[in-house]
């Protein structure tokens, strides 16, 4: 990742670096493909505080964020299959 930390599946987020800070925790909500049924790939709500500690290399514009669901080909498969829209709120501490 992009704090030089291990990553954390579906709780890791990549975002544009030049837009949103590194290290900042978030709360995300969209839909994200599951598996249910043995190996049946379905759409499942996803709701989880995260860290923007991935480097996401491939995005670049704001209003774009990736989860993070881990390495294998079933994790493969199923991040392939993402694509759908959701909400980031970023949590900042006011001073």
């Amino acid at each position: 990742g992009s704090l030089n930390e291990p990553v954390t599946p579906y709780r890791t987020i990549a975002t544009d670096k030049e837009v949103y800070p590194r290290a900042c925790v978030a709360f995300v909500m969209s839909v994200l493909p599951g598996r249910e049924y043995g190996s049946q790939l379905v759409q499942k709500r996803y709701e989880a505080f995260g860290l923007d500690q991935d480097t996401g290399g491939a995005i670049r514009a704001p209003g774009r964020c990736d989860v993070f669901m881990g390495t294998g080909d079933a994790q493969g498969e199923a991040a392939g299959r993402t694509a759908a829209e959701g909400r980031v709120y970023y949590i900042f501490v006011k001073q």
